[in-house]
């Protein structure tokens, strides 16, 4: 072992270009590093975890030899000194949370918190040649190994430590354990996790055997910039403190969809072609222009319209397109900023918004015709004729058997394809009943499956399940991951399917009682149903403990009354009919009917 750490710490002081005399400081952050490195000794666990039972925080962890402004404390300071000076990071504090640092100067070692700007740097040559190893160190025994071996690395010199009163500014936090716990399996996923599908670089697009194709793309955006005088002159236009854009939903776009099978109306799409280049600004920009674009004498530019990237773009966007649709005539719903409606005349006109993608539906097809020509007018647009995808969601259309349904299979093969697992085998069920995730126990692949739910409410629960624990992971969250992937596969061409019935909202609520076992809340869940499929459905962790079954399912109605409530908001606008309520409890029927305060709920505990 001591040779194991010494190696290490001869390696660490020729990276960072430091003096031998540093050793002791070398060996110690050897042995800090390999106490949190997964070992075959300890079945892939780390001998800090071993030892504290807890995952090692990685989120402080430094290269050795990189160069840190630390903070000076002001009594440590005269008033016309530097707030901030440089040193050398050396090692890790075993007494507190903090960082061992070396002035290049004085050659003093110090412990501080408080670091404000971390940089590697290749040019401590003037710290290991100022001409004397002479340091500023008291000799005292070397700093203690901890490892289960019985060498010793001998005596050395000890540096004088002045502790920093400072604190940190921001707390250290988990982070992901070590990739070697995870089998090949996770380390192929994860790579392809962050495998990019569109280059992301000039250089990249111009690679085979895309290049041509990319290159027109690139060309035809600059034509629409040049099309838009993009780029030379101040306008007047948005205000730059305005960022949030809202964007249609799943619920709202399920709900719009439900009234076109319910009534029988197609949905055209049309989509807006550069909608963020349409846009004034009254700021002043400049812009770095990218390779490919301008020469040496021409690097920068100055944003007369907007352009992609800017964070007032979507707000102006939207501002601009709202006023656009109320000057037709259109009035936007209270609760939902994303959908306009026209009633005159017996005519019926809804319009959903999601970004530069427009859903229009209506009982006159004229009406329609009318509105894209107006809008043709203001706006460079592309008519996509019927709606077939959106927001990953694939539309099928049947106005003759009045059906309307909606599915994810084509967006679950590109995923399952991207992911490698297409010869996976499907599972009926999203997780293992028997197996129990806790915070004592996952990749970033939440993101991706997140989507999944838009369409089978049963992905929703594992999905949420496993998000809880994406900040620090282990095995037993990857495996229940891959078991999603494989019930996604399973149920890749399950739909849901829109009839013309007359049926109004209907709305289920349910709920577990403390399954949770890290801290026994309950999690509620609804689904709202409309033209004969869900269009809405919700799983929610409980805020609180319910100290029985009856006290659960009461809290899981009262989040479906919520639910219901915004979706009766929409649908007021659209149809006069009432919303039901049902729960799988019957226990909680005569809490929710009679005015009584029942303080006998069926109380027990949970197990």
């Amino acid at each position: 072992m001591n040779r194991t750490l010494v190696k290490k710490a001869r390696t660490m002081l020729i990276d960072a270009n430091l003096s031998p005399d540093l050793w002791a400081e070398a060996v110690g952050t050897a042995n800090y590093l390999r106490n949190r490195c997964p070992t075959k000794a300890l079945r892939k666990v780390t001998p800090e975890e071993a030892w504290s039972g807890r995952k090692p925080n990685l989120a402080h962890l430094k290269i050795f030899g990189c160069l840190a402004m630390v903070h000076v404390p002001s009594g440590q300071r005269k008033k016309w000194d530097l707030k901030s000076e440089e040193r050398i990071f050396v090692g890790y504090c075993k007494t507190s949370k903090g960082y061992r640092t070396v002035d290049r100067k004085t050659k003093k070692m110090y412990v501080t918190r408080d670091v404000k700007r971390w940089r590697r740097s290749s040019d401590c040559v003037d710290f290991q040649d100022s001409g004397s190893t002479e340091m500023d160190l008291n000799p005292s025994v070397p700093p203690k190994v901890d490892t289960d071996s019985n060498e010793s690395t001998g005596q050395s010199p000890q540096p004088s430590v002045k502790t920093s009163p400072e604190e940190l500014r921001r707390p250290l936090r988990n982070r992901f354990p070590h990739r070697n716990i995870f089998n090949a399996d996770f380390l192929l996923f994860q790579a392809q996790v962050r495998e990019q599908s569109d280059p992301i670089s000039y250089e990249e697009a111009l690679n085979p055997p895309d290049a041509k194709e990319w290159l027109k793309a690139i060309n035809e955006e600059l034509a629409s910039h040049h099309e838009n005088q993009s780029g030379y002159s101040q306008r007047q236009g948005i205000d730059y403190e305005d960022t949030f854009a809202p964007t249609l939903g799943y619920s709202s776009l399920r709900y719009l969809l439900s009234l076109a099978a319910k009534y029988n109306l197609e949905v055209d799409q049309i989509d807006v072609v550069t909608a963020f280049l349409n846009l004034n600004l009254n700021e002043e920009i400049y812009m770095e222009l990218p390779t490919g674009v301008g020469d040496e004498n021409n690097k920068y530019c100055r944003l007369r319209k907007s352009i992609y990237g800017l964070k007032q773009a979507s707000r102006a966007w939207y501002r601009k397109l709202d006023d656009t649709l109320r000057s037709f005539g259109l009035n936007r719903l209270q609760n939902e900023p994303c959908i306009y409606f026209l009633r005159k005349n017996k005519i019926f006109l809804a319009v959903g918004v999601y970004v530069d993608d427009l859903f229009i539906l209506s009982n006159r097809e004229s009406s329609k015709n009318e509105l894209k020509m107006a809008l043709c007018e203001r706006f460079k647009m592309k008519d996509l004729g019927k709606a077939h995808w959106c927001l990953g969601i694939r539309i099928v259309q049947d106005v003759e058997t009045g059906t309307l349904s909606i599915d994810q299979e084509q967006y679950i093969e590109e995923m399952l394809h991207r992911f490698r697992m297409s010869d996976w085998k499907g599972v009926k069920t999203p997780l293992d009943p028997n197996q129990i995730l806790s915070k004592a126990m996952m990749p970033r692949s939440d993101g991706e499956i997140k989507q999944m739910h838009a369409v089978q409410r049963s992905r929703r629960l594992p999905v949420g399940i496993v998000s809880r624990f994406s900040d620090n992971p282990g095995k037993a969250h990857w495996t229940a991951v891959k078991r999603i992937f494989q019930y996604l596969k399973y149920t890749k061409t399950a739909k849901l399917v829109y009839r013309r019935t007359e049926n109004a909202l209907t709305v289920y609520s349910d709920s577990d009682w403390g399954n949770d076992r890290d801290d026994r809340r309950s999690i509620s869940g609804c689904v709202v149903c409309h033209s004969g499929a869900a269009i809405a459905w919700t799983s929610k962790k409980q805020r609180t403990v319910a100290l029985s079954t009856t006290e659960a399912e009461y809290m899981a109605l009262s989040h479906a009354a919520q639910e219901t409530a915004w979706l009766r908001s929409l649908q007021s606008e659209f149809e006069r009919r009432a919303a039901s309520l049902h729960s799988y409890a019957t226990t909680v029927e005569p809490l929710a009917s009679a005015p009584v305060n029942h303080r006998q709920q069926g109380q027990g505990t949970s197990t």
